[in-house]
């Protein structure tokens, strides 16, 4: 068990002892961050999953094998990651569960939902335990229905903070409008996709007994309110030709909503590599 190894062994060692055979990875909706995923998996092949063929030969390139539902293998997959996003998906749940179906049981079966199944929680400081919003939005309704039926399944749920990476995510947008909806002062909890990606891989690491049937959060060190995320962002060259927008709800209660993933990090032995925006953006050249 992963959770018995002496701290000296690499969590890597560990893990790969426990790896079901053949350790074939699908990845159903390999987009910015089923991609990423996809890249990491060195244990054996990975297939993408999409709904159309039009990216495949980007797929083939990026040494993904391309696939559709349709073409879906009868044998399944001892490995599964869901990441395909609910925009543009009318019976989400539906395509959730029949994801499920394609995961044999044997290794891990992960599904990337997002935190704001949190609603904008009566709590300050967010967890894994954190209980979730009762009757949400549409999105949120179609998130947790798909909760449910991958924990039904046996497999686990990564809830995921705000997603960003250079060019894109809340700064890339807001730079480029006219003016930003809300209040400067409103906490934003994000992560950046190569650390979600990570994340995922730690979970689909770490074998069944350790995640079956468990929720895990993705969030970087540092929340920033709106205007820290702007500034930040203008540290790097390819933003230096903008402005921050003026702010247009300075008469709303600011947000301070905090994400704490102390126990992931601590059941998975993981750790963000970009502790922040600020320090990511820093980084840029």
């Amino acid at each position: 068990h992963a959770g018995s190894a002496s701290p000296g062994r690499s969590h890597a060692v560990v893990c790969k002892a426990e790896m079901a055979v053949p350790a074939n990875l699908l990845v159903v909706g390999p987009g910015r961050l089923g991609s990423r995923i996809a890249k990491l998996w060195k244990h054996g092949e990975v297939v993408g999953e999409t709904r159309t063929e039009t990216n495949h030969e980007m797929l083939r390139a990026g040494g993904i094998q391309p696939s559709t539902k349709a073409k879906r293998s009868k044998v399944g997959y001892n490995y599964v990651a869901i990441t395909a996003p609910p925009t543009g998906n009318d019976d989400y749940a539906k395509e959730v569960a029949d994801a499920c179906l394609a995961w044999t049981g044997k290794g891990v079966l992960v599904f990337t939902s997002a935190t704001s199944v949190y609603g904008d929680a009566k709590f300050e400081t967010v967890n894994e335990d954190t209980p979730t919003v009762d009757l949400g939005t549409e999105k949120q309704q179609r998130l947790l229905k798909a909760e449910a039926s991958v924990i039904e399944a046996g497999g686990t749920v990564l809830r995921l903070a705000g997603l960003y990476d250079r060019r894109v995510g809340p700064h890339n947008y807001w730079l480029r409008s006219p003016e930003i909806k809300g209040n400067p002062d409103t906490l934003i909890n994000m992560i950046h996709y190569n650390d979600a990606a990570s994340l995922a891989l730690a979970i689909l690491e770490a074998g069944k007994d350790k995640t079956s049937g468990k929720f895990f959060l993705g969030v970087d060190n540092r929340p920033l309110t709106r205007r820290e995320i702007c500034e930040a962002a203008l540290q790097d060259p390819i933003y230096a030709d903008k402005t921050i927008p003026p702010f247009t709800g300075l008469d709303e209660p600011a947000g301070k909503k905090r994400l704490d993933n102390s126990q992931t990090r601590s059941a998975l032995n993981w750790q963000p590599k970009n502790s922040s925006m600020q320090t990511y953006f820093a980084s840029q050249e």
